[in-house]
């Protein structure tokens, strides 16, 4: 499926006021410069649900623009031609669609609504986090399909098996999780020494089918921090996750105020410099981060330290 520009994606919903506008965002942060991301509505409510602009401002992701439109701007002539069109709820999925420019590959992933969740707040956003979750680990996915590489029919193939792949999600680790992290971590050969502090909000875990997929956390030193435990499990590796776990916890650093992180690494150098980590002197790391017992422990002669700014 040769292309020579970024793949155009349309998500659809019945009201373009949440899952579609999440997808939509989700994609223009995690695909770079190798999708432009859309989504619409069969009958667009006029307004973004507040509680996807808050979710999306929470999670460090762009709102600004973001509007609830008909998916008639998209079938009206001038408007981009598609290379993909994705429902993601039922009802949408089982209308008719206008014609669209381009003659796209469709897809349907459907997810469960979170404004149609009732009672208190509290209650609501936790629907918003859940979906976010599916939708975020779906992306992910299509996003590390490798496209130039396949036929048309291998494509449809891809997406009909990212529909039916189980989600991954992310979610705050808790104490209780301690002793499946330390499995894992224990399997991957790195430290296990879990700090009570570290829950909640310090660690990040990846869940798929009930089991811990993958897990990163950090350790604060002033307005530094030590990237640490980034781990996923054999199983689920090659799809993408330990990027995302890695850009969740940068993005968990930066709503704490830090400005740069480091890391150390004994066989992993060249995976961390893909995603913006640059080698430096253990020596020039702050001296805040170097009194950290996890950095002192680490042996100088085989670990690589490693840095890089938070939010670049």
């Amino acid at each position: 499926m040769t292309i020579d520009r970024p793949r155009n994606v349309l998500f659809l919903c019945t009201g373009n006021s949440a899952r579609s506008i999440i997808a939509e965002v989700v994609l223009r942060a995690r695909g770079g410069d190798r999708f432009n991301a859309f989504s619409a509505g069969s009958f667009p409510r006029g307004e973004v649900n507040p509680f996807t602009l808050d979710l999306l401002e929470d999670k460090g992701l762009p709102t600004k623009g973001l509007r609830s439109k008909s998916w008639t701007e998209f079938a009206a002539p001038g408007a981009p031609p598609m290379d993909f069109v994705i429902t993601v709820c039922d009802q949408a999925a089982g209308e008719s669609c206008p014609i669209w420019p381009g003659r796209p590959i469709a897809a349907h992933w459907g997810f469960p609504d979170p404004a149609a969740v009732e009672g208190s707040d509290a209650a609501r956003r936790e629907a918003f986090v859940d979906v976010f979750g599916l939708i975020e680990s779906r992306v992910r996915r299509f996003c590390a399909l490798p496209l130039a590489e396949l036929s048309l029919e291998q494509t449809r193939q891809a997406l009909r098996s990212l529909a039916a792949a189980p989600a991954i999600a992310l979610r705050p680790a808790l104490a209780a999780d301690a002793p499946a992290l330390r499995a894992l971590l224990t399997a991957a050969s790195l430290p296990t020494d879990l700090d009570a502090g570290w829950f909640p909000g310090h660690v990040v875990l990846a869940e798929a089918d009930g089991r811990i997929a993958g897990a990163a956390g950090f350790e604060l030193a002033g307005d530094a921090a030590l990237l640490r435990s980034v781990v996923v499990d054999p199983r689920h590796r090659g799809g993408g996750l330990g990027a995302d776990l890695v850009h969740d916890r940068l993005a968990a650093m930066a709503r704490r105020g830090c400005h740069r992180a480091y890391l150390l690494t004994t066989d992993a150098a060249g995976y961390f410099a893909r995603l913006g980590f640059s080698r430096i002197e253990r020596s020039a790391a702050p001296e805040a981060l170097q009194r950290l017992g996890q950095f002192a422990a680490t042996c100088p002669a085989s670990a690589t330290c490693m840095t890089r700014a938070v939010g670049a």
